[in-house]
């Protein structure tokens, strides 16, 4: 096998949640927050494998 090319991708997503009204108060409503983070990583190989074909 042969490894012609690639692409390689980084997928960064960042999400909030929080309680409703509560994650809203301004010094304490980071007590009722959360923030979370997903790391995606792709990556595409093209492969070759070449054959011999004998008559």
């Amino acid at each position: 096998m042969v490894i012609i090319g690639g692409l390689i991708s980084n997928r960064e997503e960042f999400s909030d949640s929080q309680i409703p009204f509560l994650g809203d108060i301004p010094v304490l409503g980071y007590l009722f927050k959360s923030r979370s983070k997903t790391v995606t990583k792709t990556e595409l190989v093209i492969l070759l494998q070449p054959v011999i074909i004998s008559k």
